[in-house]
Order: C-alpha cells, then structure tokens, then sequence
C-alpha cells in the first residue's frame, strides 16, 4: 500500500502528521481541543479513524487524522488518507452540473426529459415529468422517489434513469411543490451530464468539478483508489461474498461500491483538505470555475425544508441562519453544510461565510458523530456567539383543521381525524397486518409531526403537512421516503 509523504503545514508552528505521536503543545498552536475531541469521539465510535481539516481567512490551518487504516490495524493514517463523502458530493455534482448551465449547454428552466431524451415514461407520469426542470432536480423539488441501486446493478446509470426509473417508479407528487431529498434527483443530475458531454459520471465529476477546484486526488473511480493506496477501510455495513452485513472491512473488496454510477457520486473518496476547496471557491469564487451569478444561485436559498426551522437548500447545499450542537444550544450565524453517509464512512462539511472558515471531517465509520469534533475546530480559529435556544416554530393548532381528511399512499388509505385539540391518525392496512403505531400524531413544530410505531418497528415518520396554497387545505403529508396525496 502506497504511502503518502508527509507535508507540512504552516500556522503559528508546524501541524503534525496524524500518527505521530509527538504533537504540538495547546500553546504553540491552539489546536489540543480539535486533538481531544477528535480522539475522545473516534474512542466512543465505530469508526477505525477519523481525519479533521479547517480553513481559515484563506488558509488551510490545521489538517490531521487519527486512528489506524483498518480496524485493529497498526498502520496509521495520515493527513493525505482518503475517505468516502457520501452525500458530500452533491455539492460538487452542483457545481459540474451549474458549469453546463454557464456554457449554454442547458437552462435551469429546462424540462428534464428535453435535455435527457428518448425517456420511457408510464402515460399516467406524463405530465409530471414535462413538468420537471433542472432547477427542480438541484434543489430536490422533482419529487423523485429513493430506489434501491441493488436492484438495478445491471444497469448503467444513463441507461436506467432513462429506460428502467420512469417505469418504475417516478415522482410522488407534481414537481416544483415543496423540498424532498432524494438520491434519484442527484442521479439524474449525473445523468444529464453523460447525456450532454457523452462520458462517463465518474470521469465528468473530475473533469467539471474536482480538477477545476485543484482536488487531483478526489476521485469517484476504484481503479484510481487502488492506484493512490492511501485509503482508510471502514466500519458499518460490509460486503462478505454476496451478502451486507455488519463488520469491518480489512480489504477494499468489503467496502460497497457503484461502478454503474447508481446513484451519481456517492461514493467518492477524498480527504478533508481537498474537501476544503470547495469551501475556498464558496467563499470567494472563481469566474474561471463558475459564473459570480451562478455561484449565488448556489449558495442562495432556492426552498425552505418546512420542519420549524430557519433551513433551505439551495444548489447542493443546506442553507441556514444558525446551527446547533450536540447539546441543543444554538448558534446564530449562518451556514453552508452538507453532511455524508456511505455504508461505512461518514461525512461533515460546514462553511460559516460570515466568519471565513469551514470544516470537513471524514471518518471510516458508519452514522459516526463528531459535532462536538466540529464545534471544537470552530472554537480553535472563531469566537462563536452566544448560545441560544433552538428557534422552533411553534406547532400551528390554528391550522390543525387543515388537515384532517383522507390521504393515500405506500400504505394505502390513511385518515387524519381531529379529537379534543389533537390529530390522530388511522392506517387500515397496518392494523390488519398487525403493525401497531400511537394514533396520535406528536407535534414537533410548525405543521411537523411525528408518527410513532410501537415495538418491533425500527423506526418513527417524521412527516409534514403541506398545503398547495399557503394556509390552505393541506395536499400532501411529506416524509422522504413517501408522499401522502389528499383524495379529493
């Protein structure tokens, strides 16, 4: 396995390589908090390593990583480890995607199937579809439902979201309505890349959005992984012969992977400094990357998330006016962020543009936290606000008669009722299955609430309701997994 030489890195001394086990004292670089909290929470995860940079007024001012290659391995990893991002990529699949808009090559007002032609599309998703836009895709406002890429994995990525997604699946709702992450939308995204420049995602993303940003080593291609050899193995779900299982990969063929490009991008491999590039154009830009317009559409807020809190999305980016910690305190200052999962990896990249710094961590564990890592690497560089409470907007029980009616969905019929000052909801065809969940609904915020299920469930619905017209009849109960349709 090939190692990567250690580079220095200038601050108030010289950063160490991660590994070593001579570091630099709180005094000379102000950087023991970020080293105490990134080994306290990778001793209190799952994850076999965990590597941290942070930018700064400009600079890169700190990039180190913890933890071994392997789980249980004595071989280190170091600062130039590669790791997997996840949905982190969606950012710079944004981007690449933006740099065709810049070229004239398509408009954000496209219908999806005119720049992807030729789609195979059930009479009955017809108008849905004409309906879509690129703009919808990028802010995951197409209504595009999750598939399973197992089921596909004879597939090129061109090939299904034109010949076997529209058949089998399809928006949930008419798109332009309202937020709803989903995978699919970045898909198609990679799809009409292929499309329109006539090569593979893999070669695209590097093309249009990581060699124009100076990331050489960030790479969707496996080939390209082994050829670097300096890659961390992670810890979640595995592959052992043809079966996912829990465990820790001690080779890259336990590691899932997506050579078919289903779905684009997730996953990519880099490391947090290369990450950090992306953050130095967000901040400042480059008119020889994208447009100073385009790069604002980006960072702008295109649609709110309707959960309570002062969240949009905007082009590959979650928006917001503060953030919160582990602890639930908040922070009033706004951020750019996009988290990552992969299998067995996991992602964190914040931007604070009004404080010039941002943060990226990867780590070689599944579902790993590491907030208190981040606000740890704030604290290192920025004085951050007072804490505050969570701005939640106060559940709507003026709105609750809005939206008691009849839905249908995945489950079938279900009936919203209202009883002495609460919602209660019915699912027929849980009960004859014998699923059994709370009937009433638990307010959250705003018009958000959750559906409890009781034991033997894996987990609860967080669903909201949402009107076609502000403060009118709700349409629709969103939750990213399914869309509810009122019956009229």
């Amino acid at each position: 396995m090939m190692k990567q030489a250690c580079t220095l890195i200038i601050t108030l001394s010289l950063v160490a390589c991660g590994g070593s086990s001579e570091e630099p004292s709180a005094e000379l670089d102000g950087f023991e908090g970020v080293r105490k909290a990134a080994k306290a929470q990778l001793r209190g995860s799952s994850a076999p390593a965990v590597s941290i940079a942070i930018h700064h007024n400009g600079e890169l001012v700190f990039a180190e990583a913890f933890g071994a290659k392997q789980k249980g391995g004595k071989e280190p990893v170091d600062k130039d480890t590669l790791f997997q991002l996840g949905s982190t990529t969606k950012m710079f699949t944004a981007l690449a995607l933006l740099r065709q808009v810049d070229s004239g090559k398509m408009a954000l007002t496209d219908a999806v199937p005119s720049v992807l032609p030729e789609m195979l599309i059930a009479d009955d998703q017809q108008e849905n579809w004409q309906k879509m836009t690129v703009h919808d895709l990028l802010s995951h406002q197409a209504g595009l439902a999750e598939f399973d890429g197992s089921l596909h994995e004879n597939n090129r990525l061109l090939s299904f979201t034109k010949d076997s997604y529209p058949m089998l699946y399809g928006p949930m709702n008419p798109p332009g309505l309202f937020f709803n992450y989903s995978n699919s939308h970045w898909s198609y995204l990679g799809a009409l890349l292929e499309q329109d420049l006539g090569a593979s995602f893999e070669s695209l993303i590097k093309e249009q959005a990581f060699l124009p940003l100076t990331m050489p080593r960030t790479t969707v291609s496996r080939s390209e992984l082994l050829n670097d050899g300096n890659y961390a193995l992670g810890s979640g779900v595995i592959i052992e012969g043809d079966e996912l299982v829990y465990g820790s990969a001690n080779n890259l063929n336990h590691i899932p992977s997506s050579e078919l490009g289903i779905p684009a991008g997730q996953f990519t491999w880099s490391t947090p400094s290369e990450v950090l590039k992306m953050a130095e154009f967000l901040l400042f830009g480059n008119q020889d990357i994208l447009s100073e317009s385009l790069r604002q559409e980006m960072i702008s807020p295109q649609i709110g998330l309707d959960i309570g809190l002062p969240i949009s999305y905007g082009y590959g980016l979650f928006i917001s006016d503060g953030f919160n910690d582990s602890e639930g305190n908040w922070y009033a200052t706004p951020r750019l962020d996009h988290g990552g999962n992969t299998p067995a990896y996991s992602s964190m990249f914040w931007l604070l543009p009004e404080e010039n710094v941002a943060v990226s961590i990867l780590s070689s564990g599944a579902q790993t936290d590491f907030t208190a890592t981040m606000m740890a690497a704030l604290r290192s560089v920025i004085q951050l606000p007072p804490a505050q409470q969570v701005p939640v907007d106060a559940v709507d029980t003026s709105l609750y008669e809005n939206h008691v009616g009849r839905y249908t969905g995945i489950f079938g019929p279900v009936e919203v009722s209202l009883s002495e000052g609460d919602l209660y909801v019915s699912i027929p065809d849980y009960d004859k299955q014998g699923i059994t969940y709370q009937s009433r609904l638990v307010p959250l915020a705003a018009s958000y609430f959750r559906i409890v299920f009781n034991e033997g469930r894996d987990k609860n619905y967080d669903v909201t309701f949402i009107p076609e017209v502000e403060g009118g009849e709700s349409s629709y109960i969103r939750h990213r997994e399914f869309v509810l349709l009122r019956e009229e």
